[in-house]
C-alpha cells in the first residue's frame, strides 16, 4: 500500500511586490518643472531681445525727432529772416526813379536838381535856384505833394556860376545869382508804392 503523499502547505505568507505609485508622479513633477524652467529661458531670452530691438526703435525714433525739430527750427528761421528782409525791403526800398521824375516835375523854370539820396525812407535833395521865390515855391510844392509827409530845408546857400566859353545867352543866365538849396525829405512810402503799382 502507497503512502498517501501529504499534500505542501506552506506556512509563510506570501510576498507580493508592489510599484510604487509615486515614482511616476515624482517624474511628471520633474518634468514639468523642466519644461517651466525651459519656457521661462525661452521666454526671458525672447522678451529681452524684443526688449533691446525695442529701445533701438526708441532711440532711432528720437533721433529722428530730434532731426526733424531741427529742420523744422530752421525753416522757422530762414522763415523769419526772410520775413525780415521783405518788411525791410518794404519799409526802406522805393521807387526811386518814379520819385526823381516828380521831384522834377514839380521844379520851377530855370532849377534843375543837383544831388539825390535816400536811405530809410529819407531822401536828401540838393537843387539849384535861379531867385528865393523859386526856392519858397519848390518848398510849398514839396510839402503838398502826396509822396512827401515832411519837408525841411536845412541849408540855402548863394553862390554865382561863370563859364567864360558859354554863348552871350547862357553867360546872362550864369552870372545871375544862383541859389544852392538843400532839403531834407521823409517819403510816403505807401502811397508811392499805390502809384507805382498803379501806372504797371
Amino acid at each position: 500500500m502507497v503512502p498517501e503523499r501529504l499534500p505542501d502547505i506552506n506556512l509563510l505568507p506570501q510576498y507580493e511586490r508592489q510599484t510604487s505609485y509615486l515614482f511616476p508622479i515624482f517624474i511628471i513633477f520633474i518634468s514639468i518643472t523642466l519644461i517651466a524652467y525651459i519656457f521661462i529661458g525661452v521666454s526671458y531670452v525672447k522678451t529681452k531681445s524684443s526688449v533691446k530691438k525695442v529701445d533701438k526703435i526708441y532711440a532711432q525714433l528720437n533721433e529722428e525727432v530730434e532731426t526733424l525739430q531741427l529742420e523744422v527750427n530752421q525753416i522757422n528761421d530762414r522763415d523769419e529772416s526772410l520775413g525780415q528782409a521783405v518788411l525791410f525791403a518794404e519799409n526802406h526800398v522805393i521807387p526811386t526813379s518814379t520819385f526823381i521824375v516828380h521831384l522834377n516835375d514839380i521844379l520851377p523854370d530855370k532849377s534843375f536838381l543837383r544831388e539825390y539820396t535816400y536811405e530809410n525812407q529819407i531822401a536828401e535833395v540838393i537843387a539849384h535856384f535861379e531867385v528865393l521865390d523859386s526856392v519858397a515855391s519848390y518848398t510849398t510844392a514839396l510839402t503838398v505833394s502826396e509822396y512827401i509827409r515832411d519837408t525841411k530845408v536845412d541849408e540855402i546857400e548863394a553862390f554865382m556860376l561863370t563859364n567864360e566859353e558859354s554863348t552871350e545867352d547862357e553867360v546872362l543866365f550864369d552870372t545871375i545869382p544862383r541859389y544852392q538849396t538843400e532839403f531834407t525829405l521823409t517819403i510816403n512810402k505807401h502811397t508811392l508804392q499805390e502809384e507805382t503799382d498803379g501806372d504797371e
